[in-house]
């Protein structure tokens, strides 16, 4: 019951940055909508911060279930609010890989 209240704070987190976006539109008509996610290293399984440098692998990345969760109330927030939404910036990692669907790469 714990990992699902960790894994629900955690997708909280994209719902924090889709909301203010949305907020700070609708108070000014001139502001532009900008949803800025930062690189979540996130595992609800773990009772530990990530290390800031993790190793190659999915074992430091943020867990499958949070990764496809976040991605679609992304998408289903632009989706539904194009007038509102005129730029994701993902930084980090997230938006350049996901790591469960890479192959495995062998040691240079």
């Amino acid at each position: 019951m714990n990992g699902l209240k960790n894994y629900f704070m955690a997708c909280a987190f994209a719902g924090v940055g889709l909301l203010g976006s949305g907020l700070a539109h609708a108070s000014t008509p001139d502001a532009v909508g900008l949803v800025i996610l930062s690189d979540p290293h996130v595992d609800v399984k773990l009772k530990k911060s990530s290390a800031i440098n993790p190793a190659h692998g999915v074992s430091e990345e943020l867990d499958q279930r949070s990764y496809e969760t976040l991605v679609s109330k992304i998408g289903g927030y632009i989706d539904s609010n194009p007038e509102k939404t005129q730029a994701v910036i993902l930084l980090g990692d997230l938006s350049a890989h996901n790591a469960y669907h890479q192959k495995p790469q062998r040691p240079i």
